[in-house]
């Protein structure tokens, strides 16, 4: 039972998602953008691990002409999400992309702190349309009351950008391994689940830019 409380909370408190689901194009100054994300979230490997639904919920707002700042609400928790340009904003260039979330959530006596830094590369393809690809960063910090765990992993995302008016389609997959992990208290590697971060979705994106 354990086992399956705390493979379940890693989720619902916070802990692993591993999307991005932005486009690499920053809102502009004065820009508003929501967005809703369904997919799945999946931890493990495939002998060990599970996949459940995941949905998220977001909102951004452009601070400046490369900067956008805002939360994305989900199964993860609750997150601050950021969009900094790296390039001169150009639908017909290239376009690249850093993009930190921070956030974190709690269930019952479980807690959890997750921070993610990926780079989003999006090549043009047309008509606004991109292919995205890029590495990221991720880690996280999960604590309940009878043990603890820290991890550091490495992936990347994949997937489109697709434009129609004034929405944008983007599914994309994306995963992370981890390279470094520090568990302990008293109940420590009970129920822990090791392996691949993966989760796969679609953001349907509407924009409202100045």
């Amino acid at each position: 039972m354990r086992r399956c409380f705390l493979w379940f909370s890693i989720p619902l408190c916070g802990c692993a998602t591993t999307s991005v689901l932005q486009s690499p194009d920053p809102l502009g100054q004065g820009g508003v953008e929501l967005s809703a994300e369904p997919g799945v979230f999946g931890v493990g490997t495939p002998l060990d691990g599970f996949i459940i639904p995941h949905l998220g919920l977001r909102f951004a707002y452009g601070v400046t002409d490369r900067f956008d700042l805002g939360a994305r609400l989900s199964g993860g928790g609750l997150h601050v999400t950021s969009r900094i340009a790296l390039l001169e904003p150009d639908p017909d260039a290239l376009a690249l992309a850093l993009m930190p979330t921070l956030g974190g959530g709690a269930i019952e006596e479980a807690a959890s702190f997750t921070a993610q830094a990926p780079l989003v590369i999006g090549a043009p393809l047309g008509k606004g349309h991109r292919f995205l690809v890029g590495p990221q960063l991720h880690t996280w910090l999960f604590n309940d009351s009878s043990a603890y765990e820290a991890n550091f992993s490495a992936g990347g995302q994949l997937g489109f950008s697709l434009a129609t008016g004034d929405f944008i389609f983007l599914p994309e997959i994306s995963a992370a391994y981890p390279f470094a992990t520090g568990i302990g208290g008293p109940q420590a590697g009970v129920g822990t689940a090791t392996g691949f971060l993966f989760q796969g979705g679609v953001a349907v994106t509407w924009r409202s830019q100045p």
